[in-house]
């Protein structure tokens, strides 16, 4: 019996409530029925209880005078006893790419012996993509880029190069060692350590809409993995900088050196890859000679594609399959030295790229 009366108390209450409002607004437009007021283009006019400035002043016990006439100026249709007032559009944050020096950070003073393993600190755009299987077992098969807070960059293929029972459920960031975790290493007499890597679970994984997975070109070989929740950028994870400005964009690279990090992770080969953090040194190879390479292979090689490779090979010469290709420098869009994203590992030859047998990179031209 209390619970029925206490329930048909909180009903009262709440009838009573809504009354409230709606005798507020019905003083407030009386004699206005068809509405009068004529919404600005950046204004919707929407029901009362979904405008938050409506809200402000009808949740109050008393109105004044002038936010009466607020009131009356603002409703713009009366129908079936809803009243609709005009109100502020809510736009969506939209969100901004990061910029320098947050993304492509350079640390100039910090210099390892070997040039194979970058500082501790070095690349923390890394990414590696993860992969749950059947059996719940938790499968390292490419790399990819942090861009936001909550995008990761990575190459198409890798999503469709993998056994179909395979999904993608997160990615790890701010890894540097495979085999411990928080990682730590020797620098100039002191041991450095980096923060426990961050595992985000991904949400969706959105494809270029013109890849063809079939397609022995791979043109548009690129998909953004968009992740659960934001991810805090650290000194161990930052984000790298895409070529948004379009001088960057037409800047001829060949010859030139550029870079890309990983651990070796490709979607077909794991037991070859690399238990820590490796930095690949390549260069450029011009479009002309590229193409006559990958001819007989019945390849296009357009201005889409970058070819890269290495002038010797060494133990650890291919890099993460949907990896990031970085040059690093002063660029047009900045005073500040800084790396930016170049290309995208797409594919290449079986074992080592060199400068006569290069690997393929997907331009980043998506921006243009």
């Amino acid at each position: 019996m209390i619970k029925i009366i206490i329930y048909c108390l909180l009903v009262y209450a709440l009838l009573l409530t809504v009354n409230l409002v709606e005798s507020r607004i019905e003083t407030s437009s009386r004699s206005i029925d068809t509405g009068v007021a004529t919404c600005s283009a950046d204004e919707e006019c929407i029901l009362h209880n979904k405008c938050d400035e409506v809200n402000k002043i009808t949740r109050k016990r008393f109105l004044s005078i002038d936010e009466r006439k607020y009131l009356r100026s603002r409703l713009c249709r009366y129908i079936n006893r809803e009243h609709h007032f005009c109100c502020k559009k809510k736009i969506e944050k939209k969100r901004v790419l990061p910029e320098v020096p947050v993304c492509g950070l350079v640390f100039s003073d910090r210099i390892f012996s070997s040039s194979e393993d970058p500082y501790i600190d070095k690349y923390p755009w890394t990414a590696i993509s993860m992969y749950t299987t059947p059996e719940n077992k938790i499968e390292s098969h490419c790399g990819g880029s942090l861009i936001t807070e909550r995008h990761v960059l990575t190459a198409a293929h890798c999503n469709f190069r993998v056994p179909k029972t395979w999904k993608i459920s997160k990615v790890r960031l701010g890894e540097w060692d495979r085999r411990t975790n928080p990682d730590c290493m020797e620098f100039v007499n002191e041991q450095v350590c980096n923060d426990p890597f961050v595992d985000v679970q991904v949400m969706k994984v959105i494809t270029h809409p013109n890849y063809k997975k079939e397609s022995v070109n791979q043109f548009n070989d690129i998909a953004i993995l968009e992740l659960e929740r934001d991810v805090k950028f650290t000194e161990w994870i930052k984000p790298i900088c895409l070529p948004v400005d379009l001088n960057i964009r037409n800047m001829n690279f060949t010859s030139h050196s550029v870079e890309v990090s990983g651990f070796k992770l490709t979607e077909k080969d794991v037991e070859s890859s690399s238990p820590t953090k490796k930095v690949f040194y390549l260069y450029v190879v011009e479009q002309e000679k590229c193409k006559a390479n990958y001819a007989s292979m019945k390849v296009d090689v357009t201005n889409a594609h970058i070819c890269a490779g290495i002038e010797e090979k060494k133990e650890f010469c291919n890099p993460d399959s949907g990896g990031s290709l970085v040059k690093e420098g002063t660029f047009p869009s900045s005073k500040f030295a800084h790396y930016q994203l170049i290309g995208i590992q797409s594919f290449g030859p079986e074992h080592c790229a060199t400068t006569e047998n290069p690997g393929l990179n997907f331009l980043n031209k998506l921006l243009q």
